[in-house]
Order: structure tokens, then sequence, then C-alpha cells
């Protein structure tokens, strides 16, 4: 009885791509990339939740900031269209400085936020690489 050689990787994959475009009646043609591009990079799972829980921050800054964006565009369209001018008081004043600070923080936050995603997405993509 004769022994069966395991065929190369190579070998299996040609004949996988036969099967595959032989059973189609209108061929496209197919190009594969070179084998360096075809190689598979291993990432720490717990980089990867890292990164998801990086941008899964961001994001959720992301729409408190337009919320409280939209909050203070509300109430300066609402003053500017009133006809009663004396319930622009200090209060209402108030009111907007707060929102104003809310909304510099906020932005602070992103921005070290996003900084923190790019950097973990580096590390992912570059440096893993």
């Amino acid at each position: 009885m004769e022994e069966k050689k395991p065929k190369e990787n190579k070998d299996i994959f040609d004949e996988t791509l036969t099967d595959i475009t032989r059973n189609y009646i209108h061929q496209a043609p197919v190009e594969l990339p070179n084998q360096e591009q075809l190689t598979v990079k291993l990432v720490s799972v717990s980089l990867i939740e890292k990164l998801i829980e990086s941008k899964s921050d961001y994001e959720m800054y992301l729409s408190i900031l337009f919320t409280f964006i939209g909050t203070l565009m509300g109430s300066i369209l609402t003053v500017l269209t009133i006809d009663d001018k004396t319930l622009f008081t200090n209060h209402l004043i108030g009111f907007l400085v707060v929102l104003i600070i809310i909304i510099i923080f906020l932005g602070v936050r992103l921005f070290t936020l996003r900084k923190r995603y790019l950097e973990v997405k580096k590390h992912i993509f570059i440096n893993n690489g």
C-alpha cells in the first residue's frame, strides 16, 4: 500500500481556487495578492477590547457633546425669538454660561479620548505589523 504524501499548502490553495472558478459559467478574472499581503497578523484579544472600549468612550462623549450643543443652540434660538425680552434674565445667562463650560470640558475630554483611541490603534496596526 502506497503512503500518500501531504499536499503543500500552495497546491491545496491552487486546487481550491481552480475548483471555485471552474464552477462559474461567467468567469471574472481573479487576481490574488502576493504572499506577503496574505500574511495574517495575530493580535491580543485584550488589545482589541481596549480598542473597542476607547472607541466606545469617544463616541459616547461625542453624542453627549452634540446634545449639549443642541441644547445651547435651542436656548439661544429661544432667546432670540421670544417677544418678551424680560425673560432674558441673569438666570438664563448663567444657564448659557454653564452650557458653554460643559461644552468646553467635553471638547477637551473628547480630544484626550480620541488621542487614546489613535494610540491604541497605532499600537495594534503598526507596532504589531
